[in-house]
């Protein structure tokens, strides 16, 4: 099994989220830096899972980054039409 603790990419992409989160409506970049962090989880969960289950996954990945799930969630939902 995988080694859970966080690394210094979990740490940096937590401190990114704490700075950028509360402003992504407002500011362009702090938008981009969400949506950024919002797709590297998801590419991360995708590595991580072999056969295993994606919400699982996904809560260990926000849980290693201190993201709660609710501003995950709207971060995507905020942006995904946009895709």
């Amino acid at each position: 099994m995988p080694d859970r603790r966080p690394d210094s990419s979990d740490e940096e992409m937590a401190q990114a989220w704490a700075k950028h989160y509360p402003e992504h409506r407002a500011e362009k970049v702090s938008e981009h830096v969400c949506r950024l962090i919002c797709l590297c989880i998801d590419y991360r969960v995708i590595g991580e899972i072999s056969g295993g289950d994606t919400a699982t996954g996904l809560e260990r990945v926000l849980a290693s980054m201190r993201i709660q799930k609710k501003e995950f969630d709207d971060v995507t939902n905020t942006y995904e039409s946009l895709v």
